[in-house]
């Protein structure tokens, strides 16, 4: 199993499977040998989540990401609200990010 950052989506890949995403953001993401767990550091605090917990509340973290989804939308239309010439990139790619993640099975 490999896991690694979608536009900071926590993401894993198997070969039987292939590439999985989850609504749910971190940093630095390690996977247990076994791929039943995996660590991940979230505004500097280590998180440790079991991926059946995971699989069990994806109903909840899609309801969630439809929230932020519509945060970011909305955000895209107010450039005067954003940091930076760079900002604008940033929610693009957010925006296309959350609604795969709300497309999710």
């Amino acid at each position: 199993m490999l896991s690694f950052l979608s536009d900071g989506a926590i993401s894993f890949w198997k070969k039987e499977s292939g590439t999985e995403i989850w609504p749910l953001e971190g940093e630095d993401t390690l996977f247990a040998p076994g791929g039943n767990m995996f660590c991940s550091l979230y505004g500097g605090r280590l998180f440790i989540v079991q991926k059946e917990l995971m699989r069990s509340r994806v109903v909840e973290m899609k309801r969630v990401a439809v929230k932020i989804l519509s945060v970011y939308q909305s955000l895209a239309k107010t450039p005067t609200d954003w940091e930076n010439f760079y900002s604008g990139n940033y929610i693009r790619r957010k925006v296309a990010l959350y609604e795969k993640l709300t497309d999710l099975k």
